[in-house]
Parts: structure tokens; C-alpha cells; sequence
């Protein structure tokens, strides 16, 4: 190929349609490819800047003698009465968080924390329903069971994906100021391709940005392979 008054052609004359058709597709994948990464760069500055306020919020809460969240929310005692830990996880609105932790304790502390505080719950579990009403002071959140098996009439539960993602969507729609406690990622990742439960989380995460709702993810990292671990957080805030 060379060029003639600036114009590429080939050795027998000017580009052929599907040339230049080949030419744009090249360049539509070039630009997609620099607008994905200047995507990742800006998501990891926001991260970055996100990990600086909380490290700031945290030497302040030290500062002044606060203590963090304590054992598991046992018997309806969520939070720690002393100290607050509420001030050292405030979560944002619109934002979806991971809780990186073997049992989902520190998880319903703040699913608890926050619906006392006037959010609307909506506590997406794999243990049974009634069983989590007895160990928990919930209120009036609503307790849905992600399971196969089939339940009776006055236990809500959802089996599928897609009844997860319409749940949710229904609930922010229903309520902007919703917090949602999705415990049971790795019963999904275990039972479905784990791409499809990446996309799943992106939807949702989505849809609770788009509004003041907040979203809290417990998650035992032992449980899932690395790739999958760093590509969950890439989606999510981390709390420890």
C-alpha cells in the first residue's frame, strides 16, 4: 500500500470498500479499547480516592477513641453500644459494598445499623427466613430465602438469577432509600457460570447507583479463586 495527495491505495489503485471497511473496524476497536481503559484508570482513581477518605475516617475515629464493629450481631444486639462503628463504615448512597468476612456478622450489623436509620431492608439470605427473624431484630425488612427447594406459602424465596436481579430492581423501585443485603454470592458462583453472576452484580450494582439505595455484599474470599475475588472488587467498594 502507498499513498497518493495523502490518499492510502494500493499497488493497483485506490481502497476497495471492504478495505476501508476493515480500516474502521480497526479503528472502532482501537478507540473502545482506549475509552475502556481510560474507564479503568478513572475507576481505579475513584477507588484510590474512596481508600484515602475512609484511612482519613478511620485515624479520625482512632483520634478520638472510637472502637469498630465487634462480634456478631447475636440475640438482636447488631451494633456494639459502645464506640461508633457506624462512623468508621458509613456507607454512601448509591454505592454497592463488599464485606470481606467468613460469616456475614458484620454484614447485618450494618444492614441493621442502616434500616434503623430509616432505610427500607430487603435481606437476601440463603438461611431460612424464619430462622433469621428469630436472630435478628430486622423490623419491618423484608427476608427473602435463595434456595432450589421449594417453600411453603408464607416464606418468600427466589431460585434463578434473573428472580434475583427483577427482586431487587423491584424493591428500589418501590423504595429509592433501600438497603440490600445480598448474602449468598458464592451459592450463585457455585451453581452458575461465574460470568453470568459477574454480570449480575454489574446490573445491580448499576440500578443502586442510579438511586440513594445502598448495597452490601458479605463474601468469604477462601471461597472463590483470586481472578474471580479481584474482579468482584473491581465492581465494589472493600470493607475488611
Amino acid at each position: 500500500m502507498g499513498y497518493k495527495h495523502g490518499i492510502p491505495i494500493h499497488l493497483g489503485g485506490l481502497l476497495t470498500d471492504e478495505d476501508k471497511n476493515a480500516q474502521l473496524d480497526r479503528l472502532r476497536k482501537e478507540l473502545a479499547k482506549l475509552d475502556w481503559e481510560e474507564q479503568l484508570l478513572k475507576k481505579r482513581d475513584d477507588r484510590l480516592k474512596w481508600e484515602q477518605d475512609m484511612l482519613r475516617m478511620e485515624d479520625g475515629l482512632k483520634e478520638k477513641g472510637y472502637s469498630v464493629l465487634d462480634s456478631a450481631p447475636e440475640g438482636g444486639a447488631a451494633l456494639k453500644a459502645a464506640g461508633a462503628p457506624e462512623d468508621k463504615y458509613a456507607l454512601e448512597a448509591g454505592a454497592t459494598y463488599v464485606f470481606l468476612e467468613q460469616s456475614p456478622n458484620k454484614s447485618v450489623g450494618l444492614f441493621i445499623k442502616e434500616v434503623k436509620s430509616g432505610s427500607s431492608g430487603l435481606y437476601i439470605t440463603r438461611s431460612n427466613p424464619a430462622h433469621v427473624r428469630k436472630k435478628f431484630e430486622l423490623g419491618d425488612s423484608k427476608v427473602c430465602w435463595l434456595t432450589g427447594v421449594k417453600s411453603s406459602n408464607d416464606v418468600s424465596s427466589i431460585s434463578g438469577l434473573q428472580e434475583l436481579s427483577i427482586l431487587v430492581s423491584n424493591s428500589i423501585d418501590e423504595n429509592c432509600r433501600t438497603v440490600i443485603l445480598l448474602d449468598g454470592i458464592e451459592y450463585l458462583i457455585s451453581n452458575n457460570d461465574f460470568p453470568i453472576v459477574l454480570r449480575l452484580i454489574q446490573q445491580i450494582r448499576d440500578k443502586v447507583s442510579t438511586s440513594e439505595s445502598k448495597m452490601i455484599i458479605p463474601l468469604n474470599q477462601n471461597a472463590l479463586e483470586p481472578r474471580q475475588l479481584t474482579l468482584i472488587e473491581r465492581e465494589c467498594h472493600v470493607l475488611e
